[in-house]
């Protein structure tokens, strides 16, 4: 019997005493805090590595580490010197750790937490999430296909991350039939402890961009960290390395601002929709024929062949902070929240903070017809990395805005035929970030939940300069949207009142339904 199975073997035991307080367990899983961010912590703004820093006092395969560390100081120490997440080993037979390290971190640091354990059983997430875990370790070589898939869904329904782990081809295959969307590749053998950073250079190459990648085991160096970051990997998992240093925190600032490379899949399962972070170039999928300006797209002309671009996912309109935490588990890449007042979905900047708090994904602002003055301060107090304007401003105010802060600048505009559109990218064009075109209403500047003509618009993204979003928006719901996303092939795509319970209130199967048919997983009408 070999290491790991000696752990399972453990750690049934331990589920079979759990069970008897699952009533309470579960009580306390559903009263827990809000859970934070860990896949959107990996995929940050700044194009770097990120690292998860671990605590750990001990493995069965290096002995002692660091027996006397106090995990919340630690923990401190990793997130002040960058980062972007903590581990934390809460075995206690072979790691010496233990639940009340991972509550004792939680409650210190503001980084999403992982409780890295060997997960085996639905009860054992209610533990997690009971102690404050943002996310868990999913083990595909101990878990059976239906369990795999039971532990990750139960995992998202209690607003927790999942890392699940993968040591072959043949499991990472498992992991993506499973829905994982963040990806841990142990270079180490769990039955052998021996470690080769090669193993994660061979199974990035199958792994679709949108899924965050995590190297584990065997890095020590910034060279490491170079090699697996030039191969596409998001993030790092570093532990003993760390843990060896007399300051495991010099150690940790020492590996910072490690550039990350692009990644495509190459081989294995079908590619799945990219999500790439908000400062990533959408022109990943750059047109076949360089845009002309003075070549505009043929009326009606059919939908281009060839693979589908993938979009982004803005879910719009948001007016309450659990609907932004609904929209970022459900995998939307922004939340929108309408801050000019006098509009059914208006906020004010503390909910609009409270909306991108708990999301934990970046924030798009929506103003219609303000100063530039009222739009730069309405920026800085929500910290958005979008501004998006839908009144009659004009190109000059939309370039001084773009040039006010570190914010980027959308412009909507009302669609009825292709020559609105081209008109608005002749205006604006030059001026904006990003286009929305939007339908189109006689009084009303946006949200009025009707299309814009889709089919005479085909091939307008080939309009668009390198770099600038082409947003879609206007009556998108999960029942249609498919189909606009393979005939217009947008940057990113935008609901609100398709993805509604209510005006205001979103409907969390409808968020989950749009996200997975926009990116080509089937969704729900």
């Amino acid at each position: 019997m070999n290491i790991l199975d000696r752990i399972v073997r453990t750690k049934r035991a331990e589920v079979r005493a759990l069970r008897s307080a699952r009533a309470e367990v579960a009580r306390a899983a559903r009263s827990a805090p809000p859970a934070r961010n860990f896949r959107s912590a990996l995929r940050g703004s700044s194009g770097d590595v990120a690292i998860i820093a671990e605590v750990k006092r001990r493995s069965p395969g290096a002995g002692s580490i660091r027996e006397d560390l106090d995990p919340p100081d630690l923990a401190a120490e990793y997130a002040g010197s960058g980062a972007s997440a903590i581990s934390v080993l809460t075995d206690r037979t072979y790691f010496g750790g233990g639940l009340d390290d991972l509550r004792r971190v939680r409650a210190r640091v503001r980084r999403p937490v992982l409780r890295k354990d060997f997960m085996i059983d639905p009860v054992q997430l209610d533990e997690s999430r009971a102690a404050g875990a943002d996310a868990v370790l999913l083990i595909v070589r101990i878990l059976e296909d239906p369990l795999l898939g039971e532990l990750l869904s139960g995992a998202r329904e209690l607003g927790m991350g999942a890392l699940v782990e993968v040591h072959d081809a043949a499991e990472l295959e498992r992991a993506l039939a499973a829905g994982a969307d963040v990806v841990g590749i142990n270079n180490r053998d769990l039955s052998t402890f021996r470690s080769s950073v090669a193993v994660t250079l061979e199974l990035i190459r199958r792994i679709p961009p949108d899924v965050v990648v995590i190297s584990e085991s065997g890095l020590a160096t910034r060279e490491d960290l170079a090699t697996v970051g030039a191969a596409g990997a998001d993030a790092v998992l570093m532990g003993e390395a760390l843990l060896r240093s007399p300051r495991p925190g010099d150690a940790v600032a020492a590996l910072t601002g490690v550039p990350r490379g692009s990644r495509a899949a190459t081989a294995g399962p079908e590619p799945r929709p990219t999500t790439p972070p908000p400062s990533s170039s959408p022109a990943a999928n750059p047109p076949a024929t360089p845009p002309s300006p003075n070549r505009p797209p043929p009326p009606n002309r059919p939908p281009p062949t060839g693979p589908v671009p993938l979009p982004e996912v803005k879910i719009c309109g948001i007016t309450h902070p659990a609907d932004g935490r609904v929209a970022a588990q459900a995998g939307a890449t922004w939340v929108g929240t309408v801050l000019t007042p006098g509009f059914s979905r208006s906020v004010d900047i503390p909910t609009a903070r409270a909306v991108a708090e708990a999301a934990g994904i970046p924030l798009v602002i929506l103003l219609v017809d303000p100063t530039l003055d009222e739009a730069v301060e309405a920026a800085r107090a929500t910290g958005a990395s979008v501004v998006q304007l839908h009144g009659r401003e004009d190109p000059d105010t939309v370039a001084r805005l773009r040039a006010s802060g570190p914010w980027t600048v959308w412009k909507a505009a009302p669609v009825r035929d292709a020559a609105d559109a081209l008109t608005a990218l002749d205006r604006y064009g030059a001026a904006a970030d990003g286009l929305l075109f939007d339908g189109w209403h006689e009084k009303l500047p946006g949200g009025t939940g009707t299309r814009f003509p889709w089919r005479s618009l085909a091939g307008i993204r080939d309009r668009f300069a390198p770099g600038q979003r082409f947003v879609a928006a206007g009556g998108l719901n999960p029942g249609n949207v498919a189909e606009a996303v393979s005939i217009l092939r947008p940057h990113v795509v935008d609901a609100s009142s398709g993805v509604e319970r209510r005006v205001g209130v979103k409907d969390p199967a409808r968020v989950r339904g749009f996200v997975r048919a926009a990116r080509g997983n089937g969704g729900e009408s």
